[in-house]
C-alpha cells in the first residue's frame, strides 16, 4: 500500500487506464469486454506497482528487448 503515495507515476497510469477501460464501456453500445479488461486489469497492477518498473520499460524499450 505504501506504493500508492510514493509511486505517483505508476499510480497516476493506473488510474488512468482504469478510467479509460470504463468510459469505454460506458461510451460504446457494444463494447468489447477482453480490451476493457486488459485496460482494467493493467491499471490495478499499474496502481500498486512501484515506479521503477516505467524506469525498467524505458531501459527494455532503448536496448531493443535483447
Amino acid at each position: 500500500m505504501k506504493n500508492i503515495y510514493k509511486s505517483w507515476k505508476t499510480t497516476l497510469l493506473g488510474i488512468v487506464l482504469i478510467v479509460c477501460g470504463l468510459a469505454y464501456v460506458f461510451v460504446n453500445a457494444s463494447p468489447d469486454y477482453i480490451l476493457v479488461s486488459l485496460l482494467i486489469g493493467t491499471g490495478i497492477g499499474f496502481v500498486f506497482a512501484p515506479d521503477s518498473v516505467i524506469e525498467l520499460l524505458k531501459n527494455k524499450s532503448k536496448d531493443g528487448f535483447n
